[in-house]
């Protein structure tokens, strides 16, 4: 998970076995035009679930 100011970007290790090395793959993002970002969390329990709390204190959840 990389955070930017109004974004949140998600990716993956991979093992490719063709190359014979991890790779990194692009999942996904999302954008907030609503506040700026203040921290995320997730939770390898929670299966593609994340949390996200932007500075003017609204929270989501992404899945």
């Amino acid at each position: 998970m990389v955070c930017l100011l109004y974004s949140v970007h998600w990716y993956c290790v991979n093992y490719d076995e063709s190359r014979g090395r991890p790779v990194l793959s692009y999942i996904g993002s999302q954008q907030f035009k609503s506040g700026s970002f203040a921290s995320a969390s997730w939770s390898s329990q929670l299966s593609g679930e994340c949390l996200v709390l932007l500075e003017n204190g609204e929270v989501f959840c992404l899945n």
